[in-house]
Protein backbone atom coordinates (compact mmCIF):
# COMPACT_ATOMS: atom_id res chain seq x y z
CA UNK A 1 0.00 0.00 0.00
CA UNK A 2 1.42 3.36 -0.96
CA UNK A 3 1.42 6.29 1.40
CA UNK A 4 0.51 9.89 0.66
CA UNK A 5 2.82 12.69 1.65
CA UNK A 6 2.60 16.37 0.90
CA UNK A 7 5.19 18.84 -0.36
CA UNK A 8 5.07 22.53 0.22
CA UNK A 9 6.92 25.60 -0.91
CA UNK A 10 6.44 29.25 0.00
CA UNK A 11 4.31 30.25 -3.00
CA UNK A 12 2.33 27.06 -3.84
CA UNK A 13 -0.26 25.14 -1.84
CA UNK A 14 0.66 21.64 -0.63
CA UNK A 15 0.49 18.97 -3.33
CA UNK A 16 0.16 15.26 -2.68
CA UNK A 17 3.09 13.05 -3.63
CA UNK A 18 2.81 9.29 -3.90
CA UNK A 19 5.60 7.47 -2.05
CA UNK A 20 6.43 3.81 -2.73
CA UNK A 21 5.33 1.21 -0.18
CA UNK A 22 7.84 0.02 2.38
CA UNK A 23 9.56 -3.21 1.39
CA UNK A 24 8.66 -6.23 3.42
CA UNK A 25 11.00 -9.08 4.12
CA UNK A 26 10.02 -12.05 1.95
CA UNK A 27 8.22 -14.86 3.69
CA UNK A 28 10.33 -17.89 4.45
CA UNK A 29 9.25 -20.79 2.23
CA UNK A 30 7.87 -23.86 4.06
CA UNK A 31 10.90 -26.02 3.16
CA UNK A 32 13.26 -23.42 4.63
CA UNK A 33 11.14 -23.17 7.80
CA UNK A 34 11.25 -26.96 8.17
CA UNK A 35 15.03 -26.92 7.75
CA UNK A 36 15.36 -24.15 10.35
CA UNK A 37 13.17 -26.07 12.81
CA UNK A 38 15.13 -29.27 12.19
CA UNK A 39 18.42 -27.42 12.76
CA UNK A 40 17.05 -25.91 15.97
CA UNK A 41 15.92 -29.35 17.17
CA UNK A 42 19.38 -30.82 16.48
CA UNK A 43 21.08 -28.00 18.41
CA UNK A 44 18.56 -28.31 21.25
CA UNK A 45 19.19 -32.01 21.76
CA UNK A 46 22.95 -31.62 21.44
CA UNK A 47 22.73 -29.36 24.50
CA UNK A 48 20.28 -31.68 26.28
CA UNK A 49 22.51 -34.74 25.74
CA UNK A 50 25.55 -32.85 27.03
CA UNK A 51 23.63 -31.90 30.17
CA UNK A 52 22.35 -35.46 30.65
CA UNK A 53 25.91 -36.79 30.42
CA UNK A 54 26.82 -34.55 33.37
CA UNK A 55 23.63 -34.86 35.44
CA UNK A 56 21.73 -37.97 34.32
CA UNK A 57 18.36 -38.26 32.61
CA UNK A 58 16.33 -36.36 35.19
CA UNK A 59 16.19 -32.78 34.00
CA UNK A 60 13.45 -31.58 36.34
CA UNK A 61 14.05 -29.65 38.35
CA UNK A 62 16.75 -28.29 36.03
CA UNK A 63 20.29 -28.75 37.40
CA UNK A 64 21.62 -25.64 39.11
CA UNK A 65 25.28 -26.42 38.51
CA UNK A 66 25.69 -23.82 35.78
CA UNK A 67 27.14 -26.56 33.58
CA UNK A 68 24.02 -26.78 31.42
CA UNK A 69 22.44 -24.20 29.14
CA UNK A 70 19.69 -23.03 31.49
CA UNK A 71 17.30 -21.73 28.82
CA UNK A 72 17.50 -24.95 26.83
CA UNK A 73 17.11 -27.26 29.80
CA UNK A 74 14.27 -25.24 31.32
CA UNK A 75 12.50 -25.27 27.94
CA UNK A 76 12.82 -29.04 27.62
CA UNK A 77 12.07 -29.64 31.31
CA UNK A 78 8.81 -27.70 30.94
CA UNK A 79 7.47 -30.73 29.04
CA UNK A 80 8.47 -33.25 31.72
CA UNK A 81 5.02 -33.29 33.29
CA UNK A 82 5.40 -36.53 35.28
CA UNK A 83 8.16 -35.11 37.48
CA UNK A 84 6.38 -31.81 37.98
CA UNK A 85 2.96 -33.27 38.74
CA UNK A 86 4.45 -35.93 41.01
CA UNK A 87 6.01 -33.16 43.09
CA UNK A 88 2.82 -31.07 43.22
CA UNK A 89 0.56 -34.07 43.91
CA UNK A 90 2.67 -34.77 47.01
CA UNK A 91 2.62 -31.11 48.03
CA UNK A 92 -1.13 -30.50 47.67
CA UNK A 93 -2.84 -33.83 47.02
CA UNK A 94 -4.09 -34.98 43.62
CA UNK A 95 -7.68 -34.00 44.40
CA UNK A 96 -6.68 -30.34 44.09
CA UNK A 97 -5.81 -30.74 40.40
CA UNK A 98 -7.84 -30.37 37.24
CA UNK A 99 -6.01 -31.70 34.20
CA UNK A 100 -6.86 -31.39 30.54
CA UNK A 101 -4.89 -31.16 27.33
CA UNK A 102 -4.84 -28.96 24.28
CA UNK A 103 -6.03 -31.96 22.26
CA UNK A 104 -9.06 -32.39 24.51
CA UNK A 105 -9.76 -28.65 24.47
CA UNK A 106 -9.57 -28.48 20.67
CA UNK A 107 -11.88 -31.47 20.28
CA UNK A 108 -14.49 -30.30 22.78
CA UNK A 109 -13.95 -26.73 23.96
CA UNK A 110 -17.41 -26.40 25.51
CA UNK A 111 -17.08 -29.70 27.37
CA UNK A 112 -13.69 -28.85 28.86
CA UNK A 113 -14.82 -25.36 29.88
CA UNK A 114 -17.94 -26.82 31.50
CA UNK A 115 -15.75 -29.27 33.42
CA UNK A 116 -13.48 -26.41 34.55
CA UNK A 117 -16.49 -24.44 35.73
CA UNK A 118 -17.82 -27.41 37.71
CA UNK A 119 -14.39 -28.15 39.20
CA UNK A 120 -14.24 -24.56 40.45
CA UNK A 121 -17.64 -24.99 42.07
CA UNK A 122 -19.51 -22.65 39.74
CA UNK A 123 -21.70 -25.30 38.09
CA UNK A 124 -22.22 -24.23 34.52
CA UNK A 125 -22.21 -20.57 35.51
CA UNK A 126 -18.88 -19.69 33.89
CA UNK A 127 -19.63 -21.16 30.51
CA UNK A 128 -21.51 -19.38 27.73
CA UNK A 129 -22.97 -20.88 24.62
CA UNK A 130 -20.81 -22.65 22.03
CA UNK A 131 -21.15 -19.59 19.85
CA UNK A 132 -19.64 -17.44 22.61
CA UNK A 133 -16.75 -19.72 23.54
CA UNK A 134 -15.85 -20.94 20.07
CA UNK A 135 -15.80 -24.32 18.46
CA UNK A 136 -12.73 -26.31 17.50
CA UNK A 137 -13.81 -26.61 13.86
CA UNK A 138 -14.35 -22.85 13.45
CA UNK A 139 -12.07 -21.23 10.86
CA UNK A 140 -10.78 -18.81 13.51
CA UNK A 141 -9.91 -21.51 16.05
CA UNK A 142 -6.24 -21.75 16.97
CA UNK A 143 -4.66 -25.04 15.95
CA UNK A 144 -1.27 -25.93 17.33
CA UNK A 145 -0.71 -29.45 16.03
CA UNK A 146 0.51 -30.16 12.55
CA UNK A 147 2.87 -27.20 12.25
CA UNK A 148 5.96 -29.11 13.33
CA UNK A 149 8.13 -30.66 10.61
CA UNK A 150 8.20 -34.49 10.65
CA UNK A 151 11.92 -34.80 11.53
CA UNK A 152 11.58 -32.43 14.49
CA UNK A 153 8.40 -34.19 15.63
CA UNK A 154 10.20 -37.53 15.46
CA UNK A 155 13.19 -36.23 17.45
CA UNK A 156 11.04 -34.59 20.12
CA UNK A 157 8.73 -37.62 20.25
CA UNK A 158 11.65 -39.98 20.76
CA UNK A 159 12.95 -37.90 23.66
CA UNK A 160 9.59 -37.45 25.39
CA UNK A 161 8.28 -41.03 24.91
CA UNK A 162 9.59 -42.43 28.18
CA UNK A 163 8.64 -39.25 30.04
CA UNK A 164 5.08 -39.40 28.70
CA UNK A 165 4.88 -43.09 29.64
CA UNK A 166 5.91 -42.07 33.18
CA UNK A 167 3.17 -39.43 33.09
CA UNK A 168 0.53 -42.01 32.18
CA UNK A 169 1.68 -44.27 35.03
CA UNK A 170 1.58 -41.35 37.48
CA UNK A 171 -1.91 -40.31 36.42
CA UNK A 172 -3.28 -43.88 36.52
CA UNK A 173 -2.01 -44.11 40.11
CA UNK A 174 -3.60 -40.78 41.12
CA UNK A 175 -7.28 -41.31 40.48
CA UNK A 176 -8.25 -38.44 42.80
CA UNK A 177 -7.25 -35.81 40.25
CA UNK A 178 -10.00 -34.52 37.95
CA UNK A 179 -9.48 -35.13 34.23
CA UNK A 180 -11.38 -33.56 31.37
CA UNK A 181 -12.85 -35.23 29.51
CA UNK A 182 -11.25 -38.33 31.07
CA UNK A 183 -7.75 -39.67 31.60
CA UNK A 184 -7.95 -41.54 28.31
CA UNK A 185 -9.52 -38.49 26.64
CA UNK A 186 -6.45 -36.37 27.41
CA UNK A 187 -4.76 -38.12 24.49
CA UNK A 188 -1.44 -38.71 26.26
CA UNK A 189 -1.17 -42.21 24.79
CA UNK A 190 -1.17 -40.56 21.36
CA UNK A 191 1.85 -38.52 22.40
CA UNK A 192 3.72 -41.78 22.87
CA UNK A 193 2.58 -43.58 19.77
CA UNK A 194 2.72 -40.45 17.58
Amino acid sequence: MAALASTTCDHHPPSPVLTPPARRAPLTPPAARRAQFDAWTTLLFTKVKACQQKHGDTLWPPPESGACDADTIEGVAAGLYAYQLGYWFKKFGASQFFLSSLDAYELNTAGVLTDVSRFLGAGNGLVGSNRNIGMADAPTAVKVRGAMPPNAQKTLGKFYTKHNAALIRLLHNNNKATYSPSLKGLGIQDWITG
